[in-house]
């Protein structure tokens, strides 16, 4: 149990109890588990146990959660193969976890605890303060006890940090940014799936009295509070220096702020000559600030000013000032009235992508099994379109639009002709596409330098991808695993 939660008596009493409730729930498990292996344990790697228990929470959490509109369809080989995804997914997992201490970059407790403390489902609406009783009440329902699930964020978020340390050792040179470019200017043919959020929002409904609730329950997200994005230029002027050291500061700010007001740029100018360090190098930017998180002699002046505007010479015992506002954002608490119809288009909006979440995920099932996007798209229920030949930046396929386009490019660059794409999420929907032709042809080397900036973070997320699942593999197959469930992993 994490520190936080023992402050006091009842909660400990609680907790007590909670514990107590648990250890049945595991020992139930454990007894009626008909997948388990020896002594509890779903697999060993390296002599350490990936838990029956554990395992047979992800399980059921997949079954009940992403996997849920699959399950009904589901034949005994498919149910062998979500187990084996689950149990090599926590096996890997284990590994890295194992890698994470080894090299001593593995999460704090309190990185653990700072995390429990942000995961929204803990909070107190009201206060948004992570809330114990919450927690534990999450917990319980789920059958996990706060040790397992604290055990499973520390591997989970350690996994994350193995991983971004492989992936920032990854690479691209100048010739493969060059294939690669060429890759995005051939024309191609494709048969396209499209999964239209505008078409499945139209579907949906929703009543008068469901937003009223979520009024009533969210009210807070409507509500801003005032304040300022504030950049700032200050000439230091130690009080104790005496009053020829203030003259002379005073005089150099009033030299600044007659250049900005003849249409200097003000952060070109901060970074010239204010005097504070730690803000100079962005262009005197202070971020968003509300009120009362700088001196009263800031708040003072900050939150008079209008966008755009920039303040005279003001004075604390830091030197003398001038504030230039980017933006002032002022408190709005708007009533019902006001904000109901964005209630009704959150609603629907919420409810077409858990429809549309419901069918990418059949889509993504029915990869591990068909080669043919046809056939996937025939199982949802729909049709697919031949696209036609396109190119990227010229020419579009029936029915999607510029931006669509660009997405589903970034994912055909990365396949080969035969191949289907993963279902890829844009603002208007989900698309994925089965790539039929391919026609090379000369790109226009003026173009390299100004695609590069759009092509690079594509071509190298994919690159660390790879790097990432080859060291992955070679793991595994270094280790000693030893697997206690049915179809292995």
């Amino acid at each position: 149990m994490m520190k936080a939660m023992r402050g006091s008596v009842a909660k400990m009493i609680f907790g007590v109890l909670l514990v107590a409730f648990l250890a049945w729930i595991v020992v139930e498990l454990g007894m009626q588990g008909r997948m388990g292996g020896t002594a509890g344990a779903a697999a060993v790697v390296n002599g350490e146990k990936v838990l029956d228990l554990e395992f047979q929470v992800i399980y059921r959490q997949e079954l009940e959660g992403p996997l849920q509109s699959l399950v009904a369809s589901m034949s005994a080989e498919d149910e062998r193969q979500v187990r084996k995804d689950v149990l090599t997914r926590l096996v890997n997992q284990t590994l890295i976890w194992q890698q994470a201490r080894k090299l001593k970059i593995a999460v704090s407790d309190k990185e653990v605890e700072a995390s429990v403390h942000s995961i929204p489902a803990f909070l107190n609406p009201q206060t948004g303060q992570f809330d114990p009783y919450r927690y534990q009440a999450a917990l319980s329902r789920l059958g996990v006890s706060p040790q397992l699930f604290e055990l499973e964020q520390a591997r989970g978020m350690s996994s994350a940090r193995v991983e971004s340390f492989m992936r920032e050792a990854v690479r691209v040179t100048d010739l493969e940014l060059w294939l690669e470019y060429l890759r995005w200017h051939r024309r191609m043919r494709a048969v396209v799936l499209s999964l239209p959020l505008a078409e499945a929002k139209a579907r949906q409904t929703v009543t008068a009295e469901e937003i009223r609730t979520y009024w009533d329950q969210n009210r807070r997200e409507f509500e801003k509070v005032e304040r300022v994005r504030i950049r700032h230029i200050v000439v230091a002027a130690n009080p104790a220096a005496g009053p020829e050291v203030a003259a002379q500061a005073k005089a150099k700010i009033g030299q600044v702020l007659e250049d900005l007001r003849k249409g200097v740029d003000f952060a070109d100018e901060a970074r010239r000559k204010s005097d504070d360090s730690g803000t100079a190098a962005r262009g005197g930017d202070l971020g968003w600030r509300v009120q009362g998180e700088l001196i009263p002699e800031y708040d003072a002046v900050a939150f008079k000013l209008k966008t755009g505007q920039v303040s005279a010479v003001f004075q604390t015992k830091f030197g003398f000032h001038v504030i230039k506002c980017e933006k002032h954002e002022y408190a709005e608490k708007p009533t019902f009235e006001e904000v109901k119809a964005r209630i009704r288009d959150r609603i629907l909006t919420a409810r077409a992508k858990d429809q549309l979440n419901a069918e990418v995920m059949r889509a993504t099932w029915g990869l591990k099994k068909e080669k043919d996007l046809r056939k996937i798209a025939a199982a949802l229920g729909r049709r697919v379109s031949e696209s036609g030949w396109f190119e990227w930046g010229k020419s579009t396929p029936a029915g999607l639009s510029q931006k669509v386009t660009e997405e589903l490019v970034k994912a055909l660059a990365g396949v080969e002709v035969g191949e289907i794409t993963e279902p890829v999420e844009t603002e208007e929907g989900w698309v994925m596409a089965q790539l039929v032709d391919e026609a090379h042809q000369r790109a226009p080397e003026a173009g390299f330098l100004r695609d590069r900036a759009v092509i690079e973070p594509v071509l190298l997320a994919r690159k660390q991808k790879s790097a990432y699942e080859a060291w992955l593999d070679a793991l595994r197959a270094k280790a000693k695993i030893t697997l206690y469930l049915e179809g292995g992993a």
